[in-house]
């Protein structure tokens, strides 16, 4: 879905910042010229990809685990012997 591709990139280059307040579904879709199944389809899918915190009222951006860095492969400290 294209609305879904373009909110996750933004969220991901920091257009949208983490715990950014989501437009409105209804608002977006009339700003967007698209219907309100599509924006909320879109909502749905960022929440199930981990890219915000809920589908509806209040939902806000939350930094995607898939994107966090692992760190398990980050160089550990070797303790002083």
């Amino acid at each position: 879905m294209a609305l879904f591709d373009r909110a996750r990139l933004q969220v991901l280059d920091g257009r949208i910042a983490t715990g950014t307040r989501l437009t409105a579904e209804g608002d977006l879709a009339q700003a967007l010229v698209v219907s309100h199944r599509m924006v909320f389809g879109a909502y749905l899918e960022l929440r199930d990809a981990g890219y915000n915190s809920s589908a509806g009222y209040g939902a806000r951006t939350i930094a995607p685990r898939a994107e966090q860095p692992l760190a398990r492969y980050a160089p550990q400290a070797r303790a002083a012997s």
